[in-house]
């Protein structure tokens, strides 16, 4: 869809390009991790082993908009396709497209929103794509803001496309949007997911199920 501004260009189309320094950093998104009693085995995208994600980076040009974001803030959706057939918190999850969303708010006293005044924080650390079954799993996203506003952490509920006709996803039994990994009723032993409102820390553990399994917590 067009993403306009008053007194300003529509943009029909961003190109983007890849980040190819980011992407060579990076050992282009390949987690390759190791799990008990895996050491000598690691997984790897490179492999085609299931559950593995690779983390390509791009980059478009400067875009600018021009006037005030409304109260409701000006929202940017957009999707990608066919990046998730195998999650077992999700019903009907085969070939599922899931939305992204975000927000931009108008600034203090209805200052415009542009030139641009204050960046999005940033995350240093990649999201850990691999959790092993067994072992108590801690995450910190390690956010950063430099313009040092406060951050709150939440679990949201995942939408899936089209972005015209966005509708939730459906969990199945014993799963929610606050509850997105095994509880306590699939194994004793389960720590369910947490995720610290302040700190953006996640806590869990798997102790149930066998196999690659794949979940879909989401957060904001």
């Amino acid at each position: 869809m067009p993403l306009s501004s008053p007194n300003g260009p529509t943009v029909n189309q961003i190109i983007l390009t890849p980040d190819l320094f980011r992407n060579q950093a990076s050992n282009n998104g390949d987690t390759s991790p190791k799990c008990t009693p895996y050491q000598n085995q690691p997984f790897s995208c490179s492999g085609g082993d299931s559950a593995m994600v690779q983390a390509l980076y791009y980059e478009s040009d400067p875009i600018s908009l021009y006037g005030i974001p409304p109260l409701d803030g000006w929202e940017f959706a957009t999707y990608l396709s066919d990046i998730a057939t195998n999650i077992d918190n999700l019903s009907s999850n085969a070939g599922i497209t899931f939305l992204f969303r975000a927000k931009m708010y108008a600034g203090p006293n209805g200052l415009a929103s542009g030139p641009c005044f204050d960046s999005s924080p940033t995350y240093s650390a990649r999201p850990v794509t691999y959790i092993c079954r067994g072992y108590e799993f801690t995450y910190n996203h390690t956010a950063i803001d430099e313009d040092l506003d406060s951050l709150v952490y939440s679990w949201d509920r995942p939408y899936l496309n089209p972005p015209s006709i966005r509708y939730p996803a459906r969990y199945n039994p014993r799963f929610s949007p606050t509850n997105p990994t095994p509880d306590q009723s699939f194994n004793i032993n389960n720590i369910p997911a947490s995720l610290d409102p302040l700190t953006g820390v996640t806590k869990l553990a798997v102790y149930s199920g066998s196999g690659v399994k794949g979940y879909g917590p989401q957060y904001k």
